[in-house]
């Protein structure tokens, strides 16, 4: 995708859906960069389904480890959150340009306490 190669493009993304029609999961969690995130609607991407979306629950992996917190799948002992300042870096702005901001902002409050400005 980076390189302009569509026909590459295709073929990788056409492997991981015979994967999905082989393993038959529910979801799929998408760990890649913001750019495959953001593009995962492109005709490209979704090997050319008329539904425009993946055969499947398409989710990337900041939103499932917020759902996961909030539904108690992950825990965090609320007395080791981290006390001093950290940033979030967002990574090929997934958070930015794929509108993940919530989930992250979600997720630091979780772990790091948060001080109001």
């Amino acid at each position: 995708m980076f390189a302009g190669d569509w026909e590459a493009c295709k073929i990788q993304v056409e492997s991981v859906y015979a994967a999905m029609d082989r393993l038959k999961p529910k979801r799929m969690v998408v760990t890649e960069c913001g750019h495959a995130y953001r593009r995962r609607s492109s005709k490209v991407l979704t090997g050319g389904l008329k539904t425009g979306k993946p055969p499947i629950e398409s989710l990337h992996y900041v939103e499932w480890v917020a759902e996961a917190l909030r539904t108690g799948k992950l825990k965090i002992n609320p007395a080791k959150k981290i006390k001093e300042p950290v940033t979030y870096q967002d990574s090929c702005n997934y958070i930015r340009n794929g509108g993940l901001w919530d989930a992250a902002r979600y997720i630091m409050s979780q772990i790091a306490e948060i001080s109001e400005r």
